[in-house]
């Protein structure tokens, strides 16, 4: 029971390897982000990346004395998160509002 799109025809209820694989990749990468995660905070210079990545993607910008405090936050709540994540075996993610 296909249908036929302009694509082609492509049957819903039959399951490809291609969205198999997909599901092993995105458990495999939710396995591995509690590891990254404590990986980073266990080094500042990577934190600091993260930190960094994370307001570039954000647009934000700060003084500086009001950065060093959002990175506190940003750092504190990463670990919370980590912390989370090792207790409850469950991934969370870092919010946009880490940084608050």
């Amino acid at each position: 029971s296909g249908i036929n799109a302009e694509y082609g025809d492509f049957d819903f209820e039959q399951p490809t390897i291609n969205m198999k694989i997909f599901l092993v990749l995105c458990l495999v990468a939710g396995s591995l982000t509690e590891d990254v995660l404590n990986g980073i905070l266990r080094s500042p210079k990577a934190t600091l990346q993260l930190y960094g990545e994370f307001k570039a993607g954000e647009h934000l910008n700060f003084l500086a004395s009001e950065d060093r405090m959002r990175f506190r936050l940003f750092r504190a709540n990463a670990q919370l998160v980590a912390d989370a994540n090792e207790e409850e075996d469950q991934q969370n993610s870092v919010s946009t509002s880490s940084p608050l």
